[in-house]
């Protein structure tokens, strides 16, 4: 029986690690497989052609709001760049394997090529559309 409280912790300890690494490395086993069907959220002026970024947010997320001027900024430069709240876009969400909010899919020719959990700076978010 003493030893009980040590069993419990450590399944809790367990699942928290297990969900942690399942949301941090969930998205890259969808890199190289093809995009979903995106026409129900693309917006006028993006190109398909071009490697369009597609930035899954919360609104509740903290660092997904640090991040939002930042991506206003790449969606004035550069276009092919879409803010997409998970909770409007759950399914789209969903195919692009996100797990946690921020969240960075890079599609190129209709294909997932990089997923990038967790806050990123803007330069290397430049670097994936040029």
């Amino acid at each position: 029986m003493q030893s009980l409280p040590y069993i419990i912790i450590g399944a809790v300890v367990f699942v928290l690690l297990y969900l942690q690494l399942r949301a941090a490395f969930g998205g890259r086993f969808k890199q190289g497989t093809p995009a979903p069907d995106l026409t129900p959220v693309l917006e006028d002026g993006i190109d398909l052609d071009r490697p369009l970024l597609l930035f899954f947010y919360s609104r509740h997320c903290g660092h997904c709001q640090t991040m939002a001027p930042m991506i206003d900024l790449l969606v004035a430069r550069f276009g092919n760049v879409l803010k997409l709240d998970v909770e409007r876009h759950p399914t789209v969400a969903r195919q692009c394997g996100v797990g946690a909010t921020p969240t960075v899919v890079l599609v190129r020719a209709g294909c997932i090529c990089k997923v990038l959990v967790g806050r990123r700076s803007e330069r290397q978010l430049e670097r994936l559309l040029v």
